[in-house]
């Protein structure tokens, strides 16, 4: 059953085969609904991760027993300056950090899937490459699923059955 489902996902996370028509109409909406999980899942991993962060430390040269080298100091970051527009017009036009919350995270992926599909001899991953900005979590999970796994056995062992006739040879030999 697992592997149906990551199937699944993976079809609906392909613009080529999104609108899931070869599968009942039951099973489709199963399978949307577990995409919205997923991408909800995603959105709050990315909180936890965000909320995790730790403070910048403080110059308290005092305390400090370290001894500051070049290697330490690239990886401390800078304090950005505030400038004369920033303090006069920072709280008008402040940066706010878009959140996403479960009913847009349901119209972003009722949008991708009303979206035209993508023709069959386009490649899935460079229209999520494109498409990144619209739907981001969407495109966090096609990176996912849709990667090719890797694999170390050569291709003539997987597909040959020369293969077979040696492993039965040498079998024999024991």
């Amino acid at each position: 059953m697992k592997e149906k489902n990551i199937l699944h996902i993976s079809s609906a996370l392909d613009p080529r085969f999104k609108s899931l028509q070869f599968l009942l109409p039951q099973d489709v909406q199963d399978t949307n609904a577990k995409l919205m999980e997923m991408a909800a899942a995603l959105k709050e991993d990315a909180e936890m991760d965000e909320s995790q962060v730790s403070p910048a430390p403080t110059d308290d040269k005092e305390g400090s027993t370290e001894r500051q080298t070049p290697e330490t100091n690239a990886h401390t970051p800078k304090k950005k300056r505030k400038s004369a527009l920033a303090d006069l017009l920072g709280q008008t036009f402040k940066t706010t950090h878009h959140q996403l919350s479960a009913t847009s995270i349901a119209e972003t992926v009722k949008q991708y899937l009303d979206a035209p599909p993508l023709p069959l001899t386009d490649e899935p991953l460079h229209w999520w490459k494109s498409h990144a900005q619209a739907y981001p979590l969407l495109a966090k999970l096609a990176q996912r699923h849709l990667c090719v796994p890797g694999t170390s056995v050569p291709v003539e062992r997987v597909f040959s059955t020369a293969s077979d006739s040696q492993l039965s040879e040498e079998l024999s030999h024991l």
